[in-house]
């Protein structure tokens, strides 16, 4: 691990994230062993990825009632959304998924949201 920054726990599913800023990853632990599930993300090259799913120094997460994952993918001025299995969760449009992407994020992470949006 490299430059941990965002930690958030899914209690529903027992999962534990991490925004490895440093790898440009979020790695996804079981909240309970600890062990090492899965990493979202394409680490090594040097932030310059902008393909949904890959980061540019991520560095915070929440997760919301649903089990959704929201990470603040920093210096691709975005929040990005994936289902509790790691899977992407695409916006049906860029405007209409602005307006229900903060209304769904959590408060952890909502002024971020609101000051790369607006």
């Amino acid at each position: 691990m490299s430059d941990p920054a965002g930690l958030a726990i899914d209690e529903e599913n027992r999962f534990l994230y991490v925004a490895n800023t440093g790898t440009d990853q979020i790695l996804v632990y079981d909240a309970d062993t600890f062990k090492l599930l899965r990493k979202i993300g394409t680490a090594g090259k040097a932030r310059t990825l902008t393909d949904p799913g890959d980061f540019a120094a991520p560095t915070n997460v929440a997760v919301d009632k649903d089990g959704n994952l929201f990470v603040a993918d920093t210096l691709n001025d975005r929040v990005e959304v994936f289902d509790a299995d790691g899977v992407f969760v695409p916006p049906r449009s860029a405007r209409t998924a602005t307006v229900r992407a903060i209304s769904r994020v959590p408060r952890a992470l909502r002024s971020i949201v609101t000051a790369t949006s607006g």
